[in-house]
């Protein structure tokens, strides 16, 4: 069961960039905007695209150290990491999307950085040591 979530987790972070893209393509229409955008941070296409750059940030690494951790060290610690890298990531995400302004601190925003810096930085820490 431990494997299945954390490879449940892996297929979601997957997915987050394309969601994402996705709602970038929406308000690209919507705003009849083909290539560039509004630098306001309340506009909804800014936000979509702050939102997915962002998951194109961190999804990556965070996969990459998934695949390294289940490999090097599978278990209940790796499950965990990822489940909250995962949450971290889409809480994140959420938080960018319905903020009212990218300006402004965001509830979700803030625990969705927490929750992806921690559990980043500690699956990296474990791959290195792992090795040393």
């Amino acid at each position: 069961m431990t494997a299945q979530i954390t490879w449940l987790c892996f297929g979601l972070l997957g997915l987050l960039p394309f969601a994402l893209g996705f709602w970038v393509s929406i308000n690209r229409g919507r705003a009849g905007a083909n290539f560039s955008y509004s630098d306001d941070p309340t506009h909804p296409l800014h936000k979509a695209v702050r939102a997915h750059g962002n998951a194109i940030e961190y999804v990556p690494t965070l996969m990459v150290l998934t695949i390294a951790l289940d490999r090097m060290l599978p278990g209940q610690a790796t499950m965990w990491l990822v489940v909250l890298a995962t949450l971290g990531r889409y809480l994140h995400a959420i938080g960018m999307l319905t903020c009212t302004s990218l300006g402004d601190r965001h509830p979700l925003r803030i625990a969705g950085s927490v929750l992806t810096y921690f559990p980043g930085l500690i699956m990296a820490v474990l791959v290195i040591l792992k090795v040393l």
